[in-house]
């Protein structure tokens, strides 16, 4: 009898050695499936540059193998690329549960048709079994899925933890899937989580339960929680703890409350428990809210901030206040944060509380991990979703269990591996990809300018230069020059520059004329352009650097 040949390939487009921008395509017998299109918001700040997502290039030249767009967990970093898809992949169905929909849709302000799975039903495409399976992270519709054919399967998790809670938001099918892999050739692509900085098992030390039940009921005035929007349990868990004390509730991102009202309908919580107010309706008179202040990370220290320089004012903060941080340290936030606690402080607040890192979040740990590959027993696995140091201590941590420590295999972005009958080839081929940046137009930036423009303003420094012209007069009527670095401002280079300023406004002038000579308003673009040619020339001149331009326009 003959055996079928199964092949599988898988590269990474993006989501290996970063935390962001998760995309993987996997090939199984000529049918591809991808799990997510992500983005990623960088934590330091490149001039011009929003956000990066995956090259797809790949995907647009096999759009006619895949099969389905899959999303497990709805967090930005999974689905924030999709809003950038070209159009023939667009056209692909996209599955995910219903409570992941939802919030994708509410993020995008969008109608996307989703394909909804549930968990433990099966469904096949192109002879391949798919079955998806509820895991237990900070999303309570979280998903991985066994995709099988023959006697292989791979089995796609994100990050979960390992959790036995009956509960309706962190009840999970990691048991029941024990069937669908045993004695099966697995391979497994999973998130290695939090393996390298958390030993033991992550349950029960996310639990803050007690810990909000505590605060809530020993500080009287108002308490505002800032935290992450994908951080669902520590939501629900602070709407349980207001409610043992008959504490109204109000959300400042109304999309956070369409979310809650969601899971509501959809009976993970009971909603009518809660006294939640319209955040519109609340007043500076109402002593007695939980003010829930979520965003995602990108966002989350502009409305904190906004909230301390009094922009809500119906929220201004007062010394009956008390401000607790729900949110995890994220690498490069550090100075926000404590310029945060700097300005709540400055309110004058009765207490400003980060909340302790013992309290973890849903994340998997070196023993959610460990337990993972026992029940899964996989022949390979691939880590994902994280750096490469965070790879190479799964690869150690796992490989101390006594797993062969050769079938961990670390990847990078575009590295293709592919298997014949579950066993992998030794030689594997990188796909060249290419960097796509998001600048603040909220386009594509295919040439890549955000990244030449940072190496130019490192090197060379930026001149931010902004101009009130009269069209009238024909000239400028008001000039502002800030130099940073491109030279140390002296008081004798500051005479420099001020002469230098001088002259451009002059020959600038000059352009606006002959601009104006029988028009009532210019091209605003080429006078950009000519604008900084002579911006550039001068400081060239003077200093030998050529610095970044950034010009800003106001007409009287």
């Amino acid at each position: 009898m003959l055996t079928t040949m199964n092949k599988i390939d898988f590269v990474a487009l993006g989501g290996l050695d970063e935390r962001g921008k998760n995309c993987y395509a996997l090939t199984i017998n000529d049918n591809i499936f991808v799990f997510n299109v992500g983005i990623y918001f960088p934590s330091k700040e490149v001039l011009g540059l929003e956000s990066a997502i995956p090259d797809v290039s790949y995907l647009v030249e096999n759009s006619d193998k895949i099969k389905g767009i899959f999303i497990g967990s709805a967090f930005e970093k999974n689905f924030g690329g999709l809003a950038f898809l070209p159009e023939e992949l667009k056209k692909i169905p996209f599955y995910t549960s219903n409570l992941n929909a939802f919030i994708i849709n509410k993020y995008f302000n969008a109608d996307i048709n989703f394909k909804i799975v549930d968990r433990m039903k099966s469904f096949e495409i192109n002879g391949i079994k798919i079955t998806p399976f509820k895991i237990p992270n900070s999303l309570p519709n979280s998903l991985g899925f066994i995709l099988n054919i023959d006697n292989d399967n791979v089995v796609y998790m994100d990050d979960c933890i390992i959790n036995t809670s009956k509960s309706s938001i962190l009840d999970n099918d990691i048991l029941k899937i024990i069937p669908l892999v045993n004695e099966k050739n697995n391979l497994l692509l999973t998130s290695v989580g939090l393996v390298s900085t958390n030993n033991g098992f992550t349950t029960p030390g996310f639990q803050v339960q007690n810990y909000l039940n505590d605060l809530i009921n020993e500080n009287e005035g108002r308490i505002i929680i800032g935290l992450y929007s994908y951080d669902i349990y520590k939501i629900v868990s602070i709407l349980n703890a207001a409610n043992l004390t008959n504490r109204k509730i109000s959300f400042i991102n109304q999309s956070t409350y369409e979310i809650i009202k969601k899971m509501g309908s959809l009976e993970f919580i009971n909603l009518a428990k809660f006294n939640i107010i319209d955040f519109k309706n609340l007043t500076n008179v109402d002593d007695d809210v939980i003010v829930i202040a979520d965003e995602y990370p990108h966002e989350l220290f502009d409305m904190l901030f906004k909230m301390c320089d009094g922009e809500y004012t119906n929220l201004l903060l007062n010394e009956k206040d008390t401000f607790l941080l729900a949110a995890s340290t994220i690498n490069g936030l550090e100075k926000q944060e404590a310029d945060l606690f700097d300005k709540v402080n400055e309110n004058d607040v009765k207490d400003a509380i980060k909340l302790d890192k013992k309290y973890l979040d849903l994340s998997a740990s070196a023993e959610d991990s460990k337990f993972l590959v026992s029940l899964i027993k996989p022949k390979y696995i691939i880590p994902i979703n994280s750096l490469y140091m965070d790879f190479v201590n799964y690869q150690n941590i796992i490989g101390k269990t006594g797993f062969n420590k050769k079938n961990i295999i670390i990847l990078r972005n575009g590295q293709r591996l592919k298997l014949n009958n579950m066993i992998a080839e030794e030689k594997t081929e990188f796909i060249p990809l290419t960097a796509k940046l998001v600048n603040i137009q909220g386009q594509i930036d295919d040439n890549n300018n955000a990244i030449i423009e940072r190496k130019q303003m490192q090197e060379n420094g930026v001149v931010v230069v902004a101009y009130i012209i009269d069209t009238k007069q024909k000239k400028i009527i008001k000039d502002k020059y800030d130099i940073v670095g491109v030279i140390s401002l002296t008081k004798d280079n500051g005479n420099i520059i001020t002469n230098i300023n001088a002259e451009i406004k002059n020959e600038i002038n000059k352009i606006l004329e002959e601009m104006l000579m029988n028009k009532d308003k210019i091209d605003v673009k080429e006078f950009k352009i000519i604008s900084r040619k002579i911006i550039t020339k001068q400081y060239e001149k003077k200093f030998s650097k050529k610095p970044l331009i950034m010009m800003t326009l106001l007409f009287n």
